[in-house]
């Protein structure tokens, strides 16, 4: 059944017999106790901190501190997970105690890359990539339920019988998508925390490739300097020779610029590829998704239970004439639990699709609120389709009206010289061929591009249309973009060699940025048939300005321009500007 955690007041050593000490530190100490009311005499691991000494005499920032570390740590107990510590237990006790009862573990991985080396078994390439892959798996689950660990380390990464390893110890954890507070360990700590900018989730990329490093060498130091420092400066740090393997996806999770970290579905697909025996692997996965039925389980039983006390209750009151009603209602929640098996008996073991399958799991358990997010979503579609082709006309008229005539409406921009009508989606047509038809080699142009969703925005550009058969990147100096309906103005701020891309197969596509991966993103790319295909996008921030407020990749502002970051486009019209 499903663990419900809560902090009642008891006895201190009522159900727990200590028996080794573990560890002491600021934080407390840590026993190997005994549970002896578990049937089994369970072996457990006993932290308790003395909040009464701890606490004594400590200024009112510093208690809110604490009082912060352990609301974070209480948080952290529902996420259960086989790759992260599970809390077992929590209690206070009469004479100011925190106690947290948790699984015991063999060892933390200091003390197990420790005893390798000392008896010179070196970690494989597989070795490490499965213990990666642990921890990638943990470290999803703590990320998909919101929470940033801001503390991965190898003090706090534990390791269990059959080499299961899990993260543990959330004292510091933030929970949200961004945060701008210095929290984590100096030697593992991502850049953007040491210079207090805001981040999100990437620090902890950041935090396992330097742990990636430890795996490789046992060292966090080249030279009395910290790898972690190091690679903070944007310099090379080479792993050894035997590791050359995982060079590039170091680099990556440890690049200074934190947009250029890669994802962890990335980052899994490279290690799956290492593993010298997928068996093992595959063993563990099997076992994350047994664990994952398990608590759907747990929750949906423990649903039943609530439910059913409710209807008992409804039962007694109203006798017996609901009683058809009641069992629906039983048989709804039965038939969950059904639902749930015939997804688990579809499952085919092969590691790249157990990924799937479980994000499945996890999207289906979410579909209500998914339910209720499009309901919303619909009702904004029918409010945003009234009036779109109107207002598009009324807002581009302002624009390309004479002077004199524009000066009477406020405005963005002003362009110096006549408009003429070049290109009209809705009469020449969506394709990318009649796009280049009507608008390449004619000077200067400027574009006003009408979304589904009733968004008027676009794009200036000095530089003629051309139609090359390769991507073919300009700088034009005097090229920006601009919402119409929010009334803001972008201009050039990085990327100035890319202002404009041309190639026949797409439209018109403004900004460009390329990773190190290889992959493009453009602030806008209006794609071939972009009225009937939801590929056209926008994300600016690539080469011009995002919107005051709004950072880079956030998706807000992936949203700015067009509505939402993929879209169909309803109406296109490109202007000659002549001077």
């Amino acid at each position: 059944m499903q663990k419900d955690i809560s902090l009642k007041i008891r006895d201190s050593y009522a159900r727990y017999r200590l028996e080794n000490p573990i560890a002491k530190g600021a934080f407390g100490s840590v026993y190997n106790a005994i549970d002896i009311l578990d049937p089994t005499l369970k072996q457990v691991a006993f932290k308790q901190q003395d909040l009464h000494i701890k606490l004594k005499g400590c200024k009112d920032e510093d208690f809110s501190i604490e009082v912060l570390r352990l609301m974070r740590e209480i948080a952290s107990f529902q996420l259960r997970h086989p790759n992260i510590v599970e809390i077992l237990d929590s209690y206070l006790t009469i004479d100011g105690k925190f106690i947290i009862i948790s699984e015991l573990a063999d060892s933390d991985l200091t003390k197990y890359i420790l005893k390798r080396r000392n008896s010179a078994d070196q970690l494989s390439v597989s070795e490490i990539s499965v213990i990666m892959l642990q921890l990638l798996d943990g470290l999803n689950h703590i990320h998909y339920k919101g929470f940033i660990h801001r503390d991965i380390n190898p003090q706090n990464i534990l390791v269990f019988k059959d080499n299961q390893f899990k993260i543990g110890d959330f004292g510091i954890a933030s929970y949200g998508a961004q945060t701008q507070l210095r929290a984590g360990k100096e030697h593992y700590m991502a850049p953007e925390i040491k210079l207090d900018f805001e981040y999100d989730k990437s620090v902890d990329i950041w935090s396992l490739g330097i742990l990636l490093y430890y795996l490789c060498t046992g060292e966090e130091k080249i030279q009395e300097k910290t790898v972690n420092s190091i690679r903070a400066q944007k310099k090379q740090v080479p792993l050894p020779p035997n590791y050359e393997q995982f060079q590039e996806m170091f680099d990556m999770m440890t690049a200074y610029d934190s947009e250029f970290r890669p994802s962890i579905h990335q980052l899994k697909e490279q290690f799956i590829k290492l593993i010298d025996d997928s068996s093992d692997y595959v063993k563990k996965q099997n076992t994350l998704l047994a664990y994952k039925i398990k608590s759907i389980n747990d929750q949906l039983e423990h649903e039943i239970a609530q439910q059913s006390q409710f209807l008992q209750l409804h039962l007694n009151n109203v006798q017996l004439r609901y009683d058809y009603a009641i069992q629906k209602e039983l048989n709804d929640l039965k038939s969950k639990i059904d639902q749930y098996k015939k997804i688990i008996q579809s499952f085919i073991v092969e590691p790249h699709l157990i990924y799937e399958e479980r994000e499945q799991i996890e999207r289906f358990y979410d579909e209500e609120k998914k339910t209720d997010k499009l309901e919303s979503s619909i009702q904004k579609q029918i409010v945003l389709h009234q009036n779109k082709q109107q207002e598009f006309n009324r807002l581009v008229q302002i624009y390309i009206e004479e002077q004199d005539i524009q000066k009477s409406y406020p405005r963005l921009f002003s362009l110096q010289g006549k408009c003429i009508l070049l290109y009209k989606g809705t009469i020449d047509g969506f394709k990318a061929k009649h796009f280049h038809q009507k608008c390449d080699n004619k000077g200067p142009t400027i574009s006003f591009i009408l979304s589904e969703h009733g968004q008027v925005f676009g794009g200036y550009s000095s530089v003629s249309w051309t139609s090359p058969i390769s991507p073919a990147k300009f700088k034009d100096s005097d090229a920006f973009l601009f919402s119409l309906s929010k009334n803001t103005l972008h201009v050039q701020y990085k990327n100035f060699d890319n202002a404009v891309c041309h190639n026949k197969d797409q439209m018109m596509i403004f900004g460009v940025r390329q990773t190190l991966m290889y992959n493009e993103y453009n602030d806008i790319c209006i794609t071939d048939d972009c009225n009937n295909q939801n590929s056209s996008f926008c994300d600016i921030g690539c080469t011009y300005l995002p919107p005051k407020g709004l950072q880079y990749k956030e998706q807000l502002t992936k949203d700015y321009l067009a509505g939402t970051f993929n879209f169909k486009v309803i109406e296109i019209e490109v202007y000659q500007v002549l001077k």
